[in-house]
């Protein structure tokens, strides 16, 4: 009982986050607004109470900023993680106005940040249209193909409904190879390559090469040969929809077996099976077949057993060249109001 009542959260309170993986998150600190009853603040958090009167307002500013920030980054110690102890948190300096200029300097800041956060929201409601407007873009261009008047027929396939005439169906592994190239175990030790984790995929911006690593020091899931023109398909945590078209091969790539390495057969398009995976009916299906709750999985077997619907190889080229110029277009848009967000949070 002591205990709980020694950790309570009351109003006032300023509280403190002690570590971190990334210096910047270092000390970084919110006010409590309210006497919260039954609340505790966890042993990852510091907290500190005020021993002399400060405006209530002026406490969410007093150590978010940079004269403060910078002290936390000189004397945080650690590797993997940033850590910053009791003493160095009773060691900061912090500006202490008059109670007045407290109130002056709130309000002043309250206003102008309410004003940016609001322009923030705006840009980031518009990023999400941008993104829904590429995603519908996609799948109308791979369902349905670029003529608005084409006629459709049954699929035969209850849950893909009518396609256009003339195009056909097949699952993914009649089409493509999947997984068909993997390290083997008598690899050289010193053999030296760029490794793709879930963490270095997304579906708008593709694939980053991560750390360049010997094989002796890579992790045991890196495993997957991929080469310029496979699609590659995340099969763990697949609510991340981590899909990318690996365009760049100027060295060599492997890629963590968390990821279906999709190499298309000749009467497929390369760009036109990556648009295809990236469609919403297809990460739909990943979806719904996907096993588990918080760490959600697909085999690899079950993702090749998808259907794929296709025209001939010459329109999904006209397909595929479309998307590119369409995608590239929002994608720059996107990319100037993240910019735009960037210098309003540096504001």
């Amino acid at each position: 009982e002591s205990k709980r009542i020694e950790h309570q959260v009351k109003r006032g309170d300023l509280v403190f986050t002690p570590s971190s993986e990334t210096i910047e998150d270092i000390g970084l600190s919110a006010v409590i607004d309210e006497d919260l009853p039954n609340t505790v603040f966890s042993y990852h958090v510091v907290r500190f109470i005020f021993q002399q009167d400060v405006w209530h307002e002026y406490k969410k500013y007093l150590c978010n900023n940079s004269f403060v920030l910078n002290q936390f980054s000189r004397v945080a110690k650690g590797t993997t993680r940033q850590i910053l102890g009791r003493f160095d948190f009773r060691s900061t300096r912090v500006v202490m106005p008059l109670l007045d200029d407290q109130k002056a300097i709130s309000g002043f800041l309250d206003q102008k940040s309410a004003r940016i956060d609001e322009l923030i929201q705006k840009k980031e409601q518009a990023i999400k249209l941008l993104k829904e407007k590429r995603a519908g873009v996609i799948n109308q261009a791979v369902t349905k193909g670029l003529d608005p008047k084409v006629k459709m027929k049954p699929s035969g396939v209850d849950w893909i409904g009518d396609i256009p005439e003339g195009w056909d169906k097949k699952r993914i592994k009649y089409i493509s190879k999947v997984n068909s190239d993997a390290l083997p175990e008598y690899t050289d030790q010193n053999f030296e390559f760029y490794y793709i984790d879930i963490g270095n995929v997304t579906l708008e911006n593709g694939f980053s090469r991560g750390e360049k690593i010997i094989f002796s020091e890579a992790p045991s899931r890196a495993k997957r040969i991929v080469k310029k023109g496979d699609t590659i398909v995340s099969t763990v945590r697949t609510y991340l929809k981590a899909i990318a078209y690996i365009d760049d091969c100027e060295s060599e790539l492997i890629a963590s077996t968390g990821f279906a390495v999709v190499r298309p057969e000749d009467e497929i398009d390369r760009k036109y099976l990556y648009y295809s995976l990236c469609s919403e009916r297809v990460i739909h299906t990943i979806s719904a077949i996907s096993v588990g709750v918080s760490y959600p999985a697909i085999n690899a077997s079950d993702l090749a057993c998808i259907f794929l619907i296709f025209p001939n190889k010459a329109e999904q080229k006209k397909i595929a060249d479309f998307l590119d110029q369409k995608t590239a277009q929002i994608d720059d848009l996107i990319q100037k109001k993240e910019e735009m967000i960037k210098l309003l949070k540096e504001k």
